[in-house]
């Protein structure tokens, strides 16, 4: 009978262990924006603030990827109708880390090859960063226009291969997201 207290206690203690390392320390959030245009394009630049939780680096050198997903929408405000959607983006990022080299690669779909960098602050800095991403075609704006965008970052949940995330029970404590950060700007050429 008392092993079996002690066997539940234990299993109990493991679990809120391992919520307590998987919960978030502050809600993750986008700072820092700011919107330029260079060349036909209009980019945008900004930061993720809070987007890793304590307990993610251990479960990363574990062999679980993470991944961000940026939403970018650019919307024309319009005074007495709706807002006109102008353009939308989304961009994926995902950090790994790499067992044999012990280097963390972080792949993005413009690039061909990941970036790897030999430590966990330099990946999860270059993981958190909107360092100019194109989000619309110049020739979608008018000129002295007000327009907006709305960007957001999710943390999204992992596929793990074989069901795995049945398992692993913490991954679906990864599911953070950030709320919808309003910048506002007139395009001028």
């Amino acid at each position: 009978m008392n092993l079996k207290r002690l066997s539940a206690a234990a299993v109990a203690l493991v679990l809120t262990a391992t919520v307590a390392l998987s919960a978030p320390s502050a809600a993750p959030r986008i700072r820092d924006l700011l919107v330029t245009t260079k060349g036909q394009q209009v980019l945008l630049y900004g930061k993720v603030a809070d987007g890793f939780t304590p307990g993610m680096e251990a479960e990363l050198q574990a062999g679980i990827p993470v991944r961000f997903t940026f939403y970018a929408d650019v919307y024309q405000e319009r005074s007495f109708w709706m807002d006109r959607h102008v353009s939308g983006t989304e961009v994926n990022r995902t950090l790994k880390y790499d067992n044999l080299k012990k280097i963390y690669l972080v792949s993005d779909a413009n690039r061909v090859e990941p970036a790897s960098f030999p430590t966990i602050g330099e990946a999860k800095a270059a993981m958190s960063d909107l360092n100019g991403f194109p989000v619309a075609q110049v020739q979608l704006l008018t000129k002295n226009r007000e327009y907006y965008l709305l960007v957001k970052a999710k943390l999204d949940r992992v596929q793990l291969p074989l069901r795995l995330e049945y398992i692993f029970l913490f991954v679906s404590l990864w599911d953070l997201e950030t709320p919808s950060h309003k910048y506002r700007f007139i395009y001028r050429e």
